[in-house]
């Protein structure tokens, strides 16, 4: 991205390193799918999707939520156990087992470089100072200092995935999707004997696929996908009654308790009855006793105790879904998040809540897309209920077709100065349109797009008022204020039809996001960045957004990128392989939105389905006026419009001169960590620019003045 641009001064001077960068991780922790009881019985330890925490049972309040910021390798944990020592070990899925010590402070990463079968731990279990994880196909061992690892195709009976593990005295137990099988572990070694291992041929009629297992003294049970059994005098019994999906099972005196994907249902003495009454949700994934003997469940929206027959509830403050398919920010900081199916989460002053039909009574429970205006206004487009607008005063207004909107299928919402435009798809000749709607006096109008197998993707407003459209399938479209359209494609310099991603920088030039990589585009050329010949990580860009330092921040299926405004390429990766002391979710990116922060750089909000990630980028606390840059310089009346000052210190003021004198205005730079002022000489000049040299006076609060020529010419 390197500008044609002059140096103001040849004495470069040193500024401010950036102060350390902050990561925020927010993500759903309200689907408990394993939890553990901490020695004492008071604390929880939870594993969800959205990372693990710890909870004060008796106190019945959060504790910590712990996320990849925090030390997680892989937000997704699946499992959680604790050691005789009260060390914690966390299964996740891509990042391996984790331990995290007795006070909560140090975490020690295992993967597959140390041993582990993979990084995908779908179960974990402790006994004494081995530990064993189950993954897909595999179980792995840690004997205390060396991880050892089993293969089904080494002829193990683990099926395609490992599900649950157990230990009673000498044996493990292992509930596949295929079968269970019991294998004695002591010594250790003796497991990896193939003799060793016990399976059983049937169920009591009931399914091999094997999801969870429950052993006492006396007891020993399994949950099937399809009901649960006993182990009496070396054959299975069958749980009579019980025909649902058995997740987890928990005893207290002479009761037992399934955990099932359609509520909590209770045995005692030979009777199976239904206690799903009061739970937050019947989709119930977990079961644990505290050293009280009360129970708790982990269900799909919260933890609930069960007591004095009836079930409390306690939700997390986190947002809806981690599936994310759109974001939007709000100049008053409000968070907006689209979830697929679950309707919209919003984060007002750190504090969660949702939007869907059963609070608002609109059918937004499938958003398609959201918007927020000026004036912090949410618009929620939908797939052919139209589209819905929530005023700040929290009233509602909807919008359907043919009046005023050509089609209720709504794709992109773009926001404006003095309106708000949006796609319509799905006319009945098989053209897509664009509506726009006027805040200055609430008029809709509309017009079609230039050809069928339109389906516009990305849409943008450029400085000229022209429209920028990309295209599914026809690469990239301007229609001028005047309605003319032009179209670049494959054949034209653009080498993609895909177009799903565009951002204007501060000099009005657009950039291009497709599936061919990133595309840089002046009015007459087009420069094309790939990986193999740019530092991008991928050539799939999803999503592009510009912060007030004018750096372009590209949100790829493999991470983020950020093509800083003097040409320089930084990466962010889920994993930190380029050692900046990244804390991205996932690699694999929906949108990236740049959004003021404070006077020392911007929110950087990335949007994944796996959460959202805020990266709090701090540039350069201090730019000196030598420092700053004029392009293009010279500057042609005929063939340039606009006068770019860049990498100016903050709130700079800048006198322009005729080289004898006469003055020929005054204008401000913004404050950090803004540094681009553009001036449009025959319009902001108090006199008519002409051909010649003019002297630039640039000075701020604290440095000393700097003069530096510009010329124009004709």
């Amino acid at each position: 991205m390197k500008k044609p641009f002059l140096t103001i001064s040849s004495l470069l001077v040193l500024c401010l390193s950036s102060q350390a960068q902050q990561w925020i991780s927010y993500t759903n922790f309200k689907n408990v799918s394993q939890m553990a009881f901490q020695p004492g019985g008071n604390i929880i330890w939870g594993a969800t999707p959205g990372g693990i925490f710890s909870f004060s049972s008796s106190d019945t309040v959060l504790i910590k939520h712990y996320t990849n910021v925090d030390g997680l390798p892989y937000i997704e944990a699946s499992s959680v156990t604790l050691d005789a020592r009260h060390n914690k070990w966390i299964g996740t899925l891509g990042g391996g087992l984790t331990r995290l010590d007795s006070a909560g402070n140090a975490w020690t990463v295992f993967s597959r470089n140390d041993g582990l079968a993979s990084d995908t731990v779908l179960c974990v279990v402790a006994s004494g100072q081995s530990i064993f994880a189950g993954g897909y196909g595999s179980l792995s061992y840690y004997d205390g200092y060396n991880w050892f690892s089993l293969l089904a195709q080494q002829g193990y009976k683990l099926g395609n995935q490992t599900q649950a593990l157990a230990v009673r005295n000498d044996s493990l137990w292992i509930a596949t999707d295929q079968g269970l099988c019991i294998v004695k572990v002591s010594p250790l070694n003796s497991i990896r004997d193939t003799s060793n291992w016990k399976t059983f041929a049937s169920y009591d009629g009931l399914s091999s696929d094997i999801r969870c297992i429950l052993l006492t003294d006396t007891l020993s049970l399994i949950g099937t996908a399809n009901g649960a059994a006993r182990l009496v005098g070396g054959t299975w019994q069958r749980i009579p009654g019980l025909g649902d999906q058995v997740r987890s099972i928990a005893q207290i005196g002479d009761s037992l308790f399934f955990a099932t994907n359609n509520g909590i249902k209770l045995w005692y003495q030979s009777v199976l009855s239904d206690i799903s009454t009061g739970l937050l949700s019947n989709n119930v994934l977990s079961l644990s006793i505290d050293g009280d003997q009360r129970l708790w469940a982990g269900s799909a929206t919260g933890l609930c105790r069960y007591e004095g027959g009836s079930w409390k509830g306690f939700a997390f403050d986190c947002m809806r879904d981690n599936n994310i398919k759109y974001l939007a920010v709000g100049s008053d900081g409000v968070i907006w998040i689209a979830h697929p199916q679950m309707g919209i989460s919003y984060n007002r002053d750190d504090i969660w809540n949702y939007l869907d039909q059963a609070n608002t009574g609109w059918p937004i429970n499938q958003p398609s897309f959201i918007g927020v205006t000026t004036d912090n206004s949410l618009w929620v487009g939908t797939w052919g209920q139209g589209l819905f607008v929530k005023r700040p005063d929290d009233l509602w207004l909807a919008y359907s077709s043919p009046n005023p909107l050509p089609t209720p299928y709504i794709g992109q919402i773009l926001p404006v100065p003095g309106g708000v435009y949006l796609i319509n798809y799905d006319l009945p000749d098989g053209i897509d349109a664009i509506s726009f709607f006027s805040q200055q006096d609430s008029s809709w109008r509309s017009f079609n797009a230039p050809t069928n197998k339109f389906y516009p993707i990305s849409i943008l407003l450029d400085k000229k008022q022209n429209l920028w459209i990309g295209s599914y399938y026809n690469g990239l479209y301007r229609r001028t204020p005047e309605g003319v359209w032009s179209n670049w494609s494959p054949t034209s310099g653009l080498a993609s039809n895909y177009v799903a991603a565009l951002c204007l920088d501060s000099r009005g030039n657009i950039w291009i996001g497709t599936d061919n990589g990133l595309f840089y585009y002046d009015g007459k050329i087009f420069l094309h960045y790939r990986a193999d010949n740019s530092p991008i990580l991928s050539n799939n860009v999803i999503s592009l957004s510009r912060d007030r330092s004018d750096n372009l921040w590209i949100g790829t299926d493999n991470g983020l990128n950020c093509l800083t405004w003097d040409g320089q390429w930084k990466n962010y990766s889920q994993d930190n392989s380029y050692d900046n002391f990244s804390k991205l979710i996932s690699n694999s990116i929906i949108k990236v939105l740049a959004v003021p922060g404070s006077s020392t750089g911007d929110d950087i909000y990335i949007a994944t389905a796996k959460g959202l990630s805020l990266f709090k980028y701090n540039d350069v606390v201090l730019r000196a006026a030598q420092q700053s840059y004029i392009a293009p310089n010279p500057f042609n009346l005929a063939k340039d419009s606009y006068i770019y000052f860049s990498n100016l210190p903050t709130e700079a003021r800048i006198d322009i001169y005729t080289l004898d004198g006469r003055p020929c205005g005054t204008f401000y730079g913004p404050p950090a960590p803004a540094h681009t002022l553009t001036i449009r000489p025959d319009i902001g000049f108090s006199r008519r620019p002409a051909s010649g040299i003019y002297l630039c006076r640039i000075q701020s609060s604290g440095q000393k003045p700097v003069i530096c020529k510009l010329v124009i010419v004709r």
